[in-house]
């Protein structure tokens, strides 16, 4: 049963975000709010209990825009910099 179920994408931008620093792109430089992403990370609720997946590089940008107030357990995809550098501020939830 999905009863109370959800996923909350917190982040889809590339592995430097979007804008990308120092890029003239037309997407970097963009005012629309979609050409402004976080690195990917996801948060997975069933009820109380939430499980985040990656812990992007924005983890702090994106939990404090989402409300998030706790993060009970957390999957890695892969050990690139852009998934597991948001590590650090995991401390907030212990």
């Amino acid at each position: 049963m999905t009863a109370g179920f959800s996923v909350r994408v917190l982040g889809s931008g590339t592995s430097t975000g979007v804008p990308t620093l120092g890029c003239q792109c037309p997407v970097c430089t963009s005012g629309s709010p979609r050409n402004h992403r976080t690195r990917c990370s996801i948060l997975l609720q069933h009820r109380e209990h939430h499980i985040l997946i990656d812990t992007a590089t924005d983890l702090r940008q994106q939990a404090l825009r989402e409300g998030i107030g706790h993060i009970e357990a957390v999957l890695y995809t892969h050990s690139h910099a852009d998934h597991v550098n948001g590590i650090d501020d995991l401390r907030a939830f212990s």
